[in-house]
């Protein structure tokens, strides 16, 4: 079963991100101000000596020229955000996916290589951190294993990558190997 904004009276920080936006540039507290409040987070900002200024003004490029997610674009130092991705995925998932890319943020601002080529998608450690924060979150607001498991399946990886991701944060992907 899909799950509908409102469906299950439950409030969340996915509920305040703003999903009526238009194609332009933002800063990321425009588009979703609370992910700052993410313990996390937090703890990733304590940790760099930085406050919550880091957060609200990360840049976000939303753009309506194609179809994908999200992604940092680490030549211009912001996030790229799918217009239509925004507008109607699941707002957990597009919360899910903020809290994904914003992780990617710290890592570039700590001068960690996004896209090291040399390494699979799944093994990344950037890739693999990122998604344990996010998986991390999903658990604390609700979602089920089953769910962040799907949260995982993205269209570039294999079904045995997708197991091996799901393993390296933490969950059962449901394969039998």
């Amino acid at each position: 079963m899909a799950w509908k904004a409102g469906s299950s009276g439950q409030k969340g920080p996915w509920h305040d991100i703003r999903r009526d936006i238009t194609p332009g540039e933002y800063a990321l507290g425009e588009i979703c101000p609370n992910l700052h409040s993410v313990a996390e987070v937090g703890k990733l900002l304590q940790d760099r000596g930085l406050d919550s200024t880091f957060v609200s003004g990360t840049r976000v490029l939303v753009d309506a020229s194609r179809e994908f997610y999200m992604y940092v674009d680490d030549k211009g130092g912001r996030l790229v955000a799918c217009l239509s991705h925004i507008r109607d995925s699941d707002p957990r998932i597009v919360y899910l996916d903020f809290l994904h890319e914003l992780i990617h943020m710290f890592q570039l601002r700590d001068g960690r290589n996004l896209y090291d080529r040399s390494v699979s998608y799944v093994r990344r450690p950037t890739e693999i951190e990122a998604y344990a924060v996010a998986v991390s979150e999903g658990r604390r607001i609700g979602m089920a294993d089953s769910e962040l498991v799907e949260y995982l399946r993205v269209e570039w990886i294999s079904e045995e990558e997708h197991s091996e991701l799901a393993a390296a944060v933490g969950l059962s992907s449901g394969r039998s190997g």
